[in-house]
């Protein structure tokens, strides 16, 4: 987008989330519009859209992953190694207020299908910080995997 230029950025629309504008009122880019179905009040107005941006290497050193992974060895009575992942709903509400820019008092009016779009788009934006693939690589990958 050019400096000072008064044109709205074009976006791509991808399964009803638009990819690649920008904040209103900011310099942000955003990665993601997730478009509410049942809209929540903010503090002046009421919210239809979240804007979700990049994550950066301060946003992942401050919260860290979302998904905890754990890994048991095999114990001498015979009993499997195991491994166990654990999501902390906790650190996926930071993550949320840090990408949306929302404060938690307001994300936490979402409803269910609502929250659950928001989530989704963040969670698969921490993993693909966290393992340095795209989306399409994560999901290709994830396929192939199973």
């Amino acid at each position: 987008m050019i400096s000072g230029s008064a044109a709205e950025p074009e976006s791509a629309a991808f399964n009803g989330v638009h990819i690649g504008s920008m904040r209103p009122g900011t310099t942000a880019e955003v990665v993601v519009e997730v478009h509410l179905g049942n809209p929540i009040t903010g503090h002046r107005d009421v919210i239809k859209t979240l804007f979700v941006r990049h994550i950066n290497m301060g946003d992942w050193c401050d919260i860290g992953p979302v998904v905890r992974r754990y890994e048991y060895a095999g114990n001498p009575d015979g009993s499997e190694a195991k491994v166990e992942t654990v999501e902390d709903p906790n650190r996926l509400m930071r993550w949320m207020c840090r990408l949306t820019g929302q404060q938690e008092a307001i994300l936490r009016q979402l409803r269910g299908k609502d929250a659950s779009a928001v989530a989704a788009e963040i969670k698969m934006m921490v993993i693909e910080f966290a393992v340095g693939k795209s989306r399409s690589d994560l999901l290709n990958w994830s396929a192939s995997s199973e």
